[in-house]
Formats: C-alpha cells, sequence, structure tokens
C-alpha cells in the first residue's frame, strides 16, 4: 500500500528525549513505533511512566531506560491514589482493569460502559466521565473506587450477610450441642 504524502498513514510513536538545558540540543535516545492504535494518556508512577494507548500500553522505566508493553487496551487510564491506575474500554465494555506496580486486575461492571469516553478526570475517591451514549447524548458517568469491595457495594453487602447470617446459625447450632450436653 502507498504512502500518500497527502493523508500519510499515521503511526503512534514513543520517544525517550534527553536534554540537559542550556543551547544544547535535545536527543532522541529511544524510540518505539506502535503498529496501530493512538496513545491518549501518560501518567507518571515513581520513575515509571504509564503511557496508555487504545491497542496497548506500554511502561516506561526511566531507571534503565526500558520499554515494556502490555496488552491492556482502553479508552481512558486515570491514577487514582494509592498508585493505582484504572483503565475503562470503549462504550459497551463489561469490565474496567485495575492496575498496581503488582500486577492488574480485570474487574466485572454490573452494567455495560453506557458512554464513549471523551474526556475523564478524578477528584476525591470519584473518577468522573464526559462522553456520548449510543442515543448521541452527552452524558457524565462517575465511578467511585472507593466502593469495590466495601460493604456498601452489593457484593460486599452480600459477603457480609453472608457471614453474618451463617455466624448466627452456627451459634445457635453449638448452643443446642452445649445445651444437649448438660443432660
Amino acid at each position: 500500500q502507498d504512502n500518500n504524502p497527502a493523508s500519510p498513514e499515521i503511526n503512534p510513536v514513543i520517544g525517550h528525549v534527553i536534554w540537559t538545558g542550556g543551547f544544547t540540543a535535545p536527543m532522541l535516545n529511544k524510540m518505539y513505533s506502535a503498529p496501530s492504535g493512538e496513545f491518549h494518556s501518560m501518567i507518571r508512577m515513581g520513575d515509571e511512566m504509564i503511557i496508555a494507548g487504545t491497542t496497548q500500553t506500554t511502561i516506561f522505566d526511566s531507571n534503565d531506560l526500558t520499554f515494556e508493553h502490555l496488552t491492556i487496551t482502553s479508552s481512558a487510564a486515570i491514577k487514582a491514589d494509592c498508585d493505582v491506575v484504572w483503565f475503562f474500554g470503549s462504550i459497551s465494555s463489561d469490565s474496567v482493569i485495575k492496575w498496581t506496580n503488582q500486577g492488574y486486575e480485570v474487574i466485572d461492571l454490573q452494567h455495560k460502559l453506557p458512554i464513549e469516553i471523551e474526556s475523564y478526570g478524578s477528584s476525591s475517591k470519584i473518577i468522573y466521565m464526559h462522553g456520548i451514549n449510543s442515543n448521541g447524548d452527552y452524558k457524565i458517568l462517575t465511578f467511585d473506587y472507593s466502593s469495590y469491595g466495601s460493604i456498601e457495594s452489593g457484593r460486599g453487602f452480600l459477603n457480609f450477610s453472608f457471614i453474618l447470617i451463617f455466624s448466627v446459625i452456627f451459634a445457635v447450632m453449638g448452643w443446642n450441642i452445649i445445651e444437649r450436653m448438660k443432660f
């Protein structure tokens, strides 16, 4: 396929530029060209830079100047507190990815993602996303990442109810056994 100079093929590129300041020109130290997609977010995590993209995510380590490529795809990537990054997919996605330095975890959503995310941000344990739903209407979606696994979430409440009910049942059974042993 010919590359038309009027509309060239777009390839996402990540480069590591070294500049000591002063009168010297910046120098390109390392470069990585991805096969397709686009990069949409750069998130600093200590000595690492997470570069999230639609077809892959790349982690650049500034200590040893290496690139690590992950198969995490997303439309939005947002840093929460405690060095956690949340990756959100496109409209109708049924899961999100929670990434930490120890690895990542795929978390199923109760409902499919109702919007195609255009802009996003976070504030005080809430991630907010602006986008367009399938009808073409602009919508705002909020995601409370502090409730995942807590008693306020549906799963946390069910777990708590299960433990409470069966603790009461076992206590009654134990009480009956003790009462029977008295005679």
